[in-house]
């Protein structure tokens, strides 16, 4: 018998291979189940194999002699070992240069683990790393956590390390990544805890338009804490926010801290469409609560004002107070403008107050502004106490 022909049947995941013997010696599996067929021991089944090709090399065998062919079988029960991939994984036996394609090649992998081949299992490392995108981040990374490919685990780590931030949003999805992945990085001494996203060389072009989000206007300690885990703005400017806030609720809800109502007001907003009679809403502010309510006079004519409200109204949302504070003063001095935009022939116009200083107290008529006509609104509360700047349309926008 020639061993150097086609001596052995492979048996597999429902088909047959017709494989050499010389190129079952890459395979230690493979190699194992030959021996054991033939009888042998498998303690070193290389050599055992090597030995074997040697004798036969020096054997001399008369051309005509009948093949005799030998049938392994291989039972595998791994998911991630498909036909397709393990057919690939057959065809590198014969050539290390075997066309690969990269959305395979976590079965790749799993193929020349399973089959105990190491020179493709180094080459599907290789190209893996080579290839790591947004796409295929999460299989890779938990395919070398599976088969223990460390050079892989690794890459897929300084990967996400690099591009965690920049792709976040728009390539990266959180949910995607495997969690033990994110919280590695995370963690890691090299991503920065301490540089934002916008302190980095990426972000500095981005600086100019942040600076214009009014940060002011987020009262919520779990809205702020959730910026800071996000690191994406600088540190200092939520610290300053945070500090902010400390000192109005400090000094009973007095914004000193605000300078200019145009730039620094707090606003909130609400969509009036044409089919409403009536529309509000309420938000609070260092324990005050104020509401914006908009009224259609008539088809052409709406009025808006803005009003005090008490936490115990009936009407009142719950969820503004439920776990925030009350301010129980009797009067709060209020700065604030109200502004319309509306569409009228094809055209946005708008409708805007003066500022308007006035003090708010909890019984009629004090705690009410004057209505003001227009037909959209628009609020900021702000400046050195609350201001309302609003805006609402038919339709209209924010």
């Amino acid at each position: 018998m020639n061993e150097t022909r086609l001596v052995v049947i492979l048996k597999c995941l429902g088909s047959e291979w017709e494989l050499h013997l010389p190129q079952l010696l890459q395979s230690r599996t493979l190699s194992k189940l030959y021996l054991v067929a033939l009888g042998g021991g498998t303690t070193s089944p290389t050599k055992e194999l090597e030995k074997l090709l040697q004798a036969s090399a020096l054997r001399k065998v008369h051309e005509k002699t009948p093949i005799k062919k030998m049938v392994i079988s291989l039972k595998i029960a791994d998911p991630m070992v498909t036909k397709v991939a393990f057919a690939m994984a057959l065809k590198n036996l014969y050539s290390s240069q075997a066309e690969m394609n990269l959305d395979n090649m976590p079965g790749v992998l799993a193929s020349a683990y399973t089959l105990q081949f190491s020179s493709l299992f180094q080459r599907c490392v290789t190209v893996m790393m080579a290839g790591l995108t947004s796409n295929n981040i999460s299989n890779f990374y938990l395919a070398s956590c599976k088969y223990k490919a460390e050079q892989l685990t690794t890459a897929c780590e300084k990967w996400l390390d690099m591009n965690l931030v920049p792709l976040m949003g728009t390539q990266i999805s959180l949910r995607k990544i495997p969690k033990e992945l994110l919280h590695k990085v995370l963690k890691s001494p090299s991503f920065p805890k301490k540089c934002s996203f916008l302190d980095q060389n990426e972000g500095h072009s981005l600086m100019s338009l942040f600076l214009c989000l009014r940060l002011h206007a987020i009262t919520k300690g779990k809205n702020l804490e959730d910026l800071r885990h996000m690191n994406f703005l600088p540190d200092s400017w939520l610290v300053r926010v945070t500090a902010n806030h400390y000192h109005a609720l400090e000094s009973g809800g007095d914004m000193v801290h605000v300078t200019d109502l145009t730039t620094q007001a707090m606003r909130f907003g609400l969509l009036f469409a044409q089919e409403y009679t009536t529309h509000s809403k309420v938000i609070a502010v260092y324990g005050f609560f104020f509401e914006i309510k908009g009224i259609k006079n008539d088809t052409t004519s709406y009025s808006f004002y803005m009003q005090r409200k008490r936490h115990t109204d009936v009407d009142f949302p719950s969820s503004l107070c439920e776990h925030g504070i009350v301010s129980l003063r009797p009067e709060r001095l209020v700065k604030y403008n109200i502004s319309a935009q509306t569409l009228v022939d094809g055209k946005w116009q708008e409708f805007r107050t003066n500022e308007v200083t006035q003090k708010f107290q909890f019984i009629k008529p004090s705690c009410k502004s004057q209505n003001h006509f227009g037909a959209g609104a628009k609020a900021d509360l702000g400046p050195q106490w609350p201001e309302a700047d609003l805006q609402s349309g038919r339709p209209w926008r924010i």
